[in-house]
Protein backbone atom coordinates (compact mmCIF):
# COMPACT_ATOMS: atom_id res chain seq x y z
CA UNK A 1 0.00 0.00 0.00
CA UNK A 2 1.67 3.32 -1.08
CA UNK A 3 2.32 5.33 2.04
CA UNK A 4 0.98 9.19 2.18
CA UNK A 5 3.20 11.92 1.11
CA UNK A 6 3.30 14.19 4.58
CA UNK A 7 3.20 17.94 4.29
CA UNK A 8 6.69 18.30 6.97
CA UNK A 9 6.37 22.32 6.33
CA UNK A 10 5.85 24.01 9.66
CA UNK A 11 2.93 25.66 9.84
CA UNK A 12 3.78 28.62 11.93
CA UNK A 13 5.95 30.09 9.01
CA UNK A 14 4.54 31.96 6.25
CA UNK A 15 4.82 30.08 2.83
CA UNK A 16 6.76 31.92 0.24
CA UNK A 17 4.91 33.10 -2.41
CA UNK A 18 5.49 32.41 -5.91
CA UNK A 19 7.49 35.23 -7.96
CA UNK A 20 4.77 37.03 -10.68
CA UNK A 21 6.41 38.42 -13.30
CA UNK A 22 4.51 42.21 -13.64
CA UNK A 23 5.02 43.86 -17.03
CA UNK A 24 6.62 47.22 -16.25
CA UNK A 25 4.71 50.44 -15.74
CA UNK A 26 3.45 52.61 -18.93
CA UNK A 27 4.60 55.93 -18.66
CA UNK A 28 2.18 58.45 -19.29
CA UNK A 29 2.71 60.65 -22.77
CA UNK A 30 4.84 63.32 -22.49
CA UNK A 31 3.40 66.94 -22.79
CA UNK A 32 5.59 67.00 -26.38
CA UNK A 33 3.75 64.42 -27.68
CA UNK A 34 0.14 65.65 -26.29
CA UNK A 35 0.98 68.65 -28.66
CA UNK A 36 1.71 67.17 -31.28
CA UNK A 37 -1.29 64.49 -31.56
CA UNK A 38 -3.62 67.59 -30.73
CA UNK A 39 -1.32 69.67 -33.74
CA UNK A 40 -2.07 66.89 -35.95
CA UNK A 41 -5.55 66.67 -35.37
CA UNK A 42 -6.17 70.50 -35.87
CA UNK A 43 -3.72 70.38 -39.19
CA UNK A 44 -6.08 67.44 -40.24
CA UNK A 45 -9.48 69.59 -39.58
CA UNK A 46 -8.29 72.39 -40.87
CA UNK A 47 -7.28 70.37 -44.15
CA UNK A 48 -10.58 68.95 -44.33
CA UNK A 49 -12.59 72.28 -44.33
CA UNK A 50 -10.45 73.55 -46.72
CA UNK A 51 -10.89 70.46 -49.43
CA UNK A 52 -14.53 71.41 -48.90
CA UNK A 53 -14.10 75.24 -49.11
CA UNK A 54 -12.54 74.54 -52.73
CA UNK A 55 -15.07 72.10 -53.80
CA UNK A 56 -17.86 74.61 -53.31
CA UNK A 57 -15.71 77.48 -54.90
CA UNK A 58 -15.17 74.72 -58.24
CA UNK A 59 -18.70 74.62 -58.33
CA UNK A 60 -19.31 78.25 -58.25
CA UNK A 61 -16.51 79.33 -60.84
CA UNK A 62 -19.05 75.97 -63.02
CA UNK A 63 -21.74 78.26 -61.78
CA UNK A 64 -23.48 75.50 -60.21
CA UNK A 65 -24.70 78.06 -57.24
CA UNK A 66 -26.93 75.15 -55.73
CA UNK A 67 -24.06 72.53 -55.27
CA UNK A 68 -21.62 75.09 -54.42
CA UNK A 69 -24.44 76.71 -51.50
CA UNK A 70 -24.27 73.13 -50.08
CA UNK A 71 -20.83 72.73 -49.74
CA UNK A 72 -20.22 75.92 -48.45
CA UNK A 73 -23.04 75.38 -45.90
CA UNK A 74 -21.22 72.35 -45.25
CA UNK A 75 -18.28 74.76 -44.26
CA UNK A 76 -20.12 76.78 -41.60
CA UNK A 77 -22.13 73.49 -40.17
CA UNK A 78 -19.05 71.46 -39.70
CA UNK A 79 -15.95 73.13 -38.56
CA UNK A 80 -16.99 76.15 -36.66
CA UNK A 81 -13.19 76.73 -35.46
CA UNK A 82 -12.18 77.84 -38.93
CA UNK A 83 -13.23 81.64 -38.77
CA UNK A 84 -11.38 82.77 -41.50
CA UNK A 85 -13.37 79.72 -43.66
CA UNK A 86 -16.67 80.81 -42.56
CA UNK A 87 -16.29 84.64 -43.04
CA UNK A 88 -15.64 83.18 -46.83
CA UNK A 89 -18.01 81.09 -47.13
CA UNK A 90 -20.54 83.16 -45.88
CA UNK A 91 -19.58 85.84 -48.52
CA UNK A 92 -19.70 83.70 -51.59
CA UNK A 93 -22.73 81.57 -49.78
CA UNK A 94 -24.55 85.01 -50.16
CA UNK A 95 -23.43 85.03 -53.66
CA UNK A 96 -24.92 82.03 -54.77
CA UNK A 97 -28.36 82.84 -53.26
CA UNK A 98 -28.22 85.89 -55.15
CA UNK A 99 -26.43 85.78 -57.76
CA UNK A 100 -29.81 86.51 -60.41
CA UNK A 101 -30.78 89.27 -58.21
CA UNK A 102 -28.97 93.09 -59.36
CA UNK A 103 -27.51 94.93 -56.48
CA UNK A 104 -30.37 96.57 -54.78
CA UNK A 105 -28.24 99.68 -53.35
CA UNK A 106 -24.63 101.72 -53.94
CA UNK A 107 -22.44 99.31 -51.85
CA UNK A 108 -21.81 100.84 -48.60
CA UNK A 109 -19.92 98.27 -46.26
CA UNK A 110 -16.28 96.71 -47.10
CA UNK A 111 -18.50 93.04 -47.92
CA UNK A 112 -21.22 95.07 -50.20
CA UNK A 113 -18.21 96.81 -52.20
CA UNK A 114 -16.25 92.96 -52.31
CA UNK A 115 -19.24 91.64 -53.53
CA UNK A 116 -20.26 94.27 -56.15
CA UNK A 117 -16.66 93.51 -57.40
CA UNK A 118 -17.11 90.01 -57.89
CA UNK A 119 -20.42 90.15 -59.34
CA UNK A 120 -18.97 92.99 -62.27
CA UNK A 121 -16.06 89.87 -62.63
CA UNK A 122 -18.95 87.34 -63.33
CA UNK A 123 -20.39 89.49 -65.71
CA UNK A 124 -17.02 89.98 -67.39
CA UNK A 125 -16.56 93.38 -66.59
CA UNK A 126 -13.10 94.08 -64.76
CA UNK A 127 -13.19 97.99 -65.17
CA UNK A 128 -16.60 97.79 -63.40
CA UNK A 129 -14.78 95.89 -60.64
CA UNK A 130 -12.03 98.64 -60.00
CA UNK A 131 -13.78 101.25 -58.13
CA UNK A 132 -15.52 98.87 -55.82
CA UNK A 133 -12.18 97.39 -54.88
CA UNK A 134 -10.87 100.36 -54.67
CA UNK A 135 -13.12 101.72 -52.46
CA UNK A 136 -12.83 98.70 -50.18
CA UNK A 137 -9.06 99.47 -49.83
CA UNK A 138 -10.05 103.02 -48.46
CA UNK A 139 -11.94 101.02 -45.71
CA UNK A 140 -9.19 98.62 -45.11
CA UNK A 141 -6.10 98.80 -46.86
CA UNK A 142 -4.94 95.34 -45.31
CA UNK A 143 -7.29 93.48 -46.84
CA UNK A 144 -5.52 91.13 -49.00
CA UNK A 145 -8.74 89.65 -50.65
CA UNK A 146 -9.15 93.22 -51.96
CA UNK A 147 -5.85 93.51 -53.27
CA UNK A 148 -5.60 89.64 -54.84
CA UNK A 149 -8.94 90.96 -56.91
CA UNK A 150 -7.33 94.16 -58.18
CA UNK A 151 -3.95 92.19 -59.17
CA UNK A 152 -6.55 89.99 -61.43
CA UNK A 153 -8.42 93.05 -62.38
CA UNK A 154 -5.29 95.12 -63.95
CA UNK A 155 -4.61 91.79 -65.55
CA UNK A 156 -7.81 91.24 -67.53
CA UNK A 157 -7.10 95.28 -68.31
CA UNK A 158 -3.66 94.15 -69.41
CA UNK A 159 -1.78 96.12 -66.97
CA UNK A 160 1.14 93.82 -65.56
CA UNK A 161 2.58 96.42 -64.02
CA UNK A 162 0.00 97.57 -61.33
CA UNK A 163 -1.18 93.55 -61.26
CA UNK A 164 2.30 93.01 -59.48
CA UNK A 165 2.38 95.56 -57.37
CA UNK A 166 -1.08 94.48 -55.52
CA UNK A 167 -0.41 90.83 -55.94
CA UNK A 168 2.88 91.25 -54.40
CA UNK A 169 0.72 93.56 -51.55
CA UNK A 170 -1.68 90.59 -51.20
CA UNK A 171 0.74 87.83 -50.98
CA UNK A 172 2.74 89.92 -48.11
CA UNK A 173 -0.36 89.94 -45.94
CA UNK A 174 -1.40 86.48 -46.54
CA UNK A 175 1.33 84.13 -47.67
CA UNK A 176 -1.31 81.53 -49.30
CA UNK A 177 -2.18 83.67 -51.81
CA UNK A 178 0.76 82.47 -53.73
CA UNK A 179 -0.49 79.06 -53.78
CA UNK A 180 -3.40 80.38 -55.07
CA UNK A 181 -2.06 82.68 -57.76
CA UNK A 182 0.13 79.88 -59.38
CA UNK A 183 -3.26 78.04 -60.65
CA UNK A 184 -5.75 80.73 -60.97
CA UNK A 185 -6.56 80.82 -64.99
CA UNK A 186 -7.43 84.86 -64.78
CA UNK A 187 -3.28 84.98 -64.01
CA UNK A 188 -2.45 83.37 -66.53
CA UNK A 189 -0.98 86.33 -68.89
CA UNK A 190 0.63 87.69 -65.52
CA UNK A 191 2.48 84.50 -64.62
CA UNK A 192 4.64 84.80 -67.86
CA UNK A 193 5.90 88.24 -66.85
CA UNK A 194 9.71 87.58 -65.28
CA UNK A 195 8.61 89.57 -62.48
CA UNK A 196 5.47 87.35 -61.43
CA UNK A 197 7.43 84.12 -61.92
CA UNK A 198 10.29 85.33 -59.20
CA UNK A 199 7.22 86.32 -57.43
CA UNK A 200 5.55 83.30 -57.24
CA UNK A 201 8.56 80.69 -57.09
CA UNK A 202 9.43 82.02 -54.19
CA UNK A 203 9.68 79.28 -51.56
CA UNK A 204 6.16 80.52 -48.89
CA UNK A 205 6.84 81.48 -45.66
CA UNK A 206 6.11 79.99 -42.29
CA UNK A 207 1.85 79.11 -42.32
CA UNK A 208 0.17 81.75 -40.88
CA UNK A 209 -3.14 79.39 -40.62
CA UNK A 210 -5.21 82.14 -42.38
CA UNK A 211 -6.87 80.99 -45.85
CA UNK A 212 -6.66 81.85 -49.40
CA UNK A 213 -8.67 84.76 -50.46
CA UNK A 214 -10.68 82.74 -53.77
CA UNK A 215 -12.21 84.95 -56.22
CA UNK A 216 -14.61 83.34 -58.47
CA UNK A 217 -13.76 83.02 -62.01
CA UNK A 218 -15.82 85.50 -64.35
Amino acid sequence: MAKQRRDHSDPTKPQSKKSVARRPPVAPPRPAEIVDEAAIRRRAAFQEAVALYDRGMQAFQQREYRRAAELLSAVLEQHPEELDLRERARLYLKICERQASPVESTPRTLQERIYAATLALNAGAPHQALPHLRAALEADPQNDHALYMLAVVHTLRSDPAAALIHLQQSIALNPENRARARQDPDLDALRLHPDARALLDTPAGPDRRRFPRSRPAH
